[in-house]
């Protein structure tokens, strides 16, 4: 009977543990993926934009948009890092597409961007944010891209979709 007593005992720790070791595991970092088509013209509401297949497009023929799309937090504390990854869509013949990522106070008194990425020639590319700091609590985010002008008969340059890593 003591036997069966201490194997329970042992078994009910050891599941315990496992359960702690397993969620420190999953919260150790946290990927997201938001469809391009969550994005919004930031300034222009002229420009003619087009969301198909998870992606938002610029169709217009003769202006570059401003997009905004907005990441959601998961860590509402201050200082953390997170990797952001654009995928694109260049479609331009004459501009790349650039993306940069921003990130706000609560209020929105203060604020913090990273460097622009850009696409390099026409075709898919990756655009890469690594190690961003994350400094304020409740803060906001947001990737800011900037979308050239349709320069191919059928389609314009895209944001395909963005990978968040809050770690």
């Amino acid at each position: 009977m003591k036997n069966k007593k201490n194997t329970t005992t042992f078994m009910a720790v050891a599941m315990g543990m496992l359960v702690l070791a397993m969620s420190g595991i999953a919260t150790a970092s946290d990927a997201k993926t938001y469809p391009g088509a969550n994005c919004d013209s930031l300034y222009d509401t002229q420009v003619e934009l087009y969301r198909s297949s998870g992606r938002i497009i610029n169709m217009d023929d003769d202006d570059d948009t401003y997009i905004a799309c907005p990441i959601i937090r998961d860590n509402t504390g201050s200082s953390y890092t997170a990797d952001i990854t654009v995928y694109v869509e260049d479609l331009s013949s004459g501009e790349n597409v650039e993306c940069r990522f921003d990130r706000f106070s609560a209020d929105g008194s203060s604020h913090d961007y990273s460097s622009w990425r850009n696409s390099s020639g026409t075709g898919n590319a990756t655009l890469t944010f690594s190690n961003q700091t994350v400094k304020w609590s409740n803060g906001y985010m947001y990737v800011l891209c900037k979308l050239p002008n349709k320069t191919n008969p059928l389609f314009g340059s895209s944001v395909i979709n963005i990978v968040v890593n809050e770690k």
